[in-house]
């Protein structure tokens, strides 16, 4: 048992707060491994690897990413081994990956995009999560500049 001294007040607590999670846009997002952890699946017959990103926008807002590494369906698992790929060369990870903590806190950009489910709750009850669906190194933009030409002083 955990002792917490907290005392519950549903009212004050959950004031502000829908019970949802908050959404967040499509496009791509620079972010951070801050967690991760191997899970097995719900059949117990593979290994899900779960990293929690936290986005570098400033709002400290987290995003799930579940990848298929171990799995009976060779098209799942290719899928999550490559974007195990895609996140480690994203992450400048190159060679051997025996362990995640390499990964954590280096910049990377995730391609995110919002998909329609059922809740499991309220029968017909449709809503909206976000998904991973591509991953790349952070895309450094320059900012443009004109440059302006003037004659020659003195010619």
């Amino acid at each position: 048992m955990a002792e917490i001294g907290y005392q519950a007040e549903p009212e004050k607590d959950m004031e502000g707060h829908s019970g949802e999670f908050e959404i967040i846009s499509p496009g791509w997002h620079k972010v951070v491994i801050i967690a991760s952890e191997v899970k097995a699946t719900k059949a117990g017959t593979g290994k899900i690897l779960n990293f929690t990103y936290e986005l570098q926008d400033g709002t400290k807002r987290t995003l799930i990413d579940r990848l298929n590494i171990v799995n009976p369906s060779g098209i799942a698992q290719k899928i999550g081994r490559g974007a195990l790929g895609k996140i480690a060369v994203a992450c400048g990870h190159k060679g051997m990956l025996s362990r995640t903590e390499p990964l954590h806190g280096r910049p990377f950009e995730v391609k995110i995009s919002i998909e329609d489910y059922e809740s499991n709750r309220t029968s017909g009850k449709m809503l909206k999560s976000n998904k991973c669906t591509d991953y790349r190194a952070v895309q450094f933009t320059s900012p443009t500049s004109e440059t302006k030409t003037s004659e020659p002083v003195g010619w």
